[in-house]
């Protein structure tokens, strides 16, 4: 436009607002479900939308699933430790983001009732009845 019609203007662009759009958060986080976010928000932005990470939720290993099955796996944790942007990445329109609880690597949960009796939880869900005397 400038060099054939009008070579003395000056083209300008402004930009009113980013357009949202809504992606999927499910699992470890206080409020899962939809959350609205723009195209420069980021992994850390959207759990911060969706209520913050839930008190169980392993924050190194998130999984976010890309439009066409790209996967890319996530590791907040070292975000904050290192501030690797590449574990933070931008969260684009169509992403799944899913947190994970923490697997309880509990050997055994012992629980006392009654001052005489143990219950022991296993990783197996089998539980056992000890008396103390």
């Amino acid at each position: 436009i400038q060099n054939n019609y009008y070579p003395s203007s000056e083209v300008s662009l402004v930009l009113q607002n980013l357009r949202e759009f809504r992606v999927k958060v499910l699992g470890a986080v206080n409020i899962p479900g939809y959350a609205v976010i723009t195209s420069v928000h980021r992994l850390h932005d959207v759990i911060e939308i969706a209520g913050g990470f839930h008190r169980d939720a392993d924050e190194a290993n998130i999984l976010i699933s890309r439009l066409g099955g790209k996967e890319i796996f996530c590791s907040l944790q070292y975000f904050y430790h290192k501030q690797v942007d590449s574990q933070n990445p931008i969260i684009q329109l169509g992403d799944i983001i899913t947190i994970p609880y923490e697997k309880l690597n509990i050997k055994e949960i012992c629980l006392s009732f009654y001052s005489h009796v143990i219950i022991s939880f296993h990783e197996s869900c089998s539980s056992s009845i000890q008396s103390i005397h």
